[in-house]
């Protein structure tokens, strides 16, 4: 059995306990995650937005609406549903992370406002790769390219590698004119992509972290 259907069974199970329990807040949190999962983003949506009528100052139903708008690309959307979350309590590197990462889909990008949210992440979770990362072209595309260099070497450090780490490296080390280096990182890509053609290099939908979610306390009564 593959993981989609093992998914899809878990919706279809969760659909008939809720009938049992129609209202239970960990339930329609767990099926809007699944539906999350098996890419059914309209579906999801659907459900965590009832959950944000029904339970307004509850903060995990935003958190995971704004974390699967932003995995989705639609950071614009996902925006203001994590800065509600985290304004009702959240306070995961999660929260954090997607919400730099969705400021960055603004036009033009809020750099200032993306660097402070990746430094609430950084203070939550630092041995990440992935917040390493961010923090890195974060503070390359603001031009503070010592600082880039500082987090995407910790990246690298952590996932060796990471082709969006090399790549920003690449690009600080060539802003810095320090052509030699910028160079060596590119040949360390081109490696990379030869030794693991093919291979997954973005941030994986954070499944996990996501259902993680669905043990913590419920709404507020």
């Amino acid at each position: 059995m593959n993981d989609h259907n093992q998914v899809q069974e878990m919706l279809d199970f969760l659909a008939r306990a809720e009938r049992v329990m129609p209202k239970n807040p960990q339930l329609w949190l767990t099926r809007a995650i699944g539906f999350a999962i098996l890419h059914q983003t309209d579906q999801s949506a659907g459900v965590l937005a009832k959950m944000e009528s029904q339970w307004p100052e509850w903060y995990l139903p935003y958190l995971v609406h704004g974390v699967i708008l932003d995995y989705g690309l639609r950071g614009a959307e996902g925006k203001p549903l994590l800065e509600t979350a985290i304004a009702l309590g959240a306070r995961q590197a999660m929260a954090y992370y997607h919400l730099a990462s969705a400021t960055l889909s603004s036009d033009p990008p809020d750099l200032s406002e993306a660097k402070q949210a990746i430094g609430e992440a950084l203070a939550l979770k630092s041995k990440d790769a992935f917040i390493q990362s961010l923090a890195g072209k974060i503070a390359y595309l603001g031009k503070d390219y010592s600082a880039a260099i500082e987090h995407l070497r910790v990246a690298l450090e952590i996932w060796p590698d990471m082709i969006e780490a090399h790549e920003t490296l690449s690009a600080a080390y060539r802003a810095l004119g320090e052509k030699g280096k910028s160079v060596e990182e590119l040949k360390t890509v081109l490696r990379i992509k030869q030794q693991h053609p093919g291979a997954v290099q973005i941030a994986p939908f954070p499944t996990s972290d996501l259902l993680f979610t669905v043990g913590e306390p419920g709404p507020p009564r």
